[in-house]
């Protein structure tokens, strides 16, 4: 009876040691305190050049890659239900300034119209995506049909508020790289927080009714979606006390 209790308790501490380890292994690194984990890619000069405000002088503006959309990640598009229907479809191609072989897929949305007046589209992630330190723009490909429908990145600041940053409209055929500059309104910090930065949600459209058609499909394709954040490296004097008792 006792060698059986014995081996009972062997078997036990092997499965437990086994599945720590299995644990252990599979675990994710936890990310940076900088990137979230996020890849670090080739600045924009005119990104940096729009970058909203408050700005200081001493700031280092580092552009991370949020989404390339070569990897399904579930986006949902949604549209008053009187107003049309939309779908998400992963789209062959990229803009010829950023085509290679990590770049091959865009994220496509087909609208079709009931009607002719001023609507809306949201296009969101599955779930928000929080970007650590302040953010200071973000840049996106989209490749408009020359209709003057405003497209906006969706965020939640701090405090919990939704707001939307505009890139203006889509006046333009083709690839246009599009600037959305973070201002003061998408509030980042807070000395009672902790935390610092925003939660990317997704994009917005808005649309003029003038330039609706109920004859025929609506598309929009993006490409290529990043953040300028500001990563300011902290400096310690080196007479200055540590802070580790």
């Amino acid at each position: 009876m006792k060698n059986k209790k014995y081996s009972i308790l062997l078997l036990a501490l092997f499965v437990a040691n086994v599945t720590f380890a299995q644990e252990e292994t599979i675990a994710p690194d936890a990310p940076p305190a900088d990137t979230a984990n996020l890849p670090i890619v080739d600045t924009d000069a005119q990104a940096e050049g729009m970058a909203g405000a408050p700005f200081v002088a001493d700031e280092k503006i580092t552009t991370i890659l949020l989404e390339n959309f070569e990897i399904p990640q579930g986006w949902l598009s949604s549209i008053p239900i009187d107003f049309g229907v939309s779908r998400i479809l992963y789209r062959d191609g990229s803009p010829e300034e950023i085509a290679s072989d990590e770049n091959k897929t865009v994220l496509g949305v087909k609208t079709i119209f009931f009607r002719r007046n001023y609507g809306w589209m949201s296009i969101d992630r599955p779930f928000p995506m929080y970007i650590r330190n302040i953010v200071r723009n973000f840049s996106m490909w989209v490749s408009g049909r020359d209709k003057r429908h405003s497209i906006f990145v969706k965020v939640r600041d701090i405090y919990g508020n939704r707001l939307n940053i505009s890139g203006g409209d889509m006046r333009f055929r083709g690839w246009k790289n599009v600037i959305f500059s973070v201002g003061a309104p998408v509030v980042q910090y807070d000395p009672i927080y902790t935390a610092k930065g925003l939660e990317f949600l997704g994009f917005h459209i808005s649309f003029v009714a003038e330039d609706i058609a109920t004859s025929e499909p609506y598309y929009v394709y993006f490409d290529y979606l990043t953040a300028g954040v500001n990563l300011v490296p902290e400096t310690v004097d080196s007479d200055d006390i540590a802070d580790d008792w």
